[in-house]
């Protein structure tokens, strides 16, 4: 996923990491910059209570990697939360690959 917040474009993508590595399956957002070396993550963990959901642990994820990158911008962590209401369950599964090269 893909988002423009004042000319700089921001890459979205998560990462399911299983529980045969970890106590509790996971999921993992990761928000990089063209810049290098930077990438923001939010990590989102499933109780023992609870069943593993893929659309939840996207959601918690991002909501937690865009406090710690936009903690104060409103208006840039909404971009957000549309472009990801605006992606559709075929689009993620196909998992496009886009580089900053590309689209710049």
């Amino acid at each position: 996923m893909l988002v423009n917040v004042n000319s700089i474009i921001y890459r979205v993508k998560w990462q399911y990491y299983p529980k045969v590595k970890f106590p509790y399956v996971s999921t993992c957002c990761f928000i990089e910059t063209k810049k290098p070396n930077e990438v923001i993550s939010g990590i989102a963990f499933v109780s023992k209570k609870d069943s593993f959901n893929y659309d939840k642990g996207r959601k918690v994820s991002l909501e937690r990697a865009l406090y710690e990158l936009f903690s104060t911008n409103k208006e840039a962590r909404l971009l957000f939360w549309k472009e990801y209401f605006n992606m559709t369950h075929k689009d993620y599964l196909e998992k496009k690959t886009v580089t900053f090269s590309s689209i710049i």
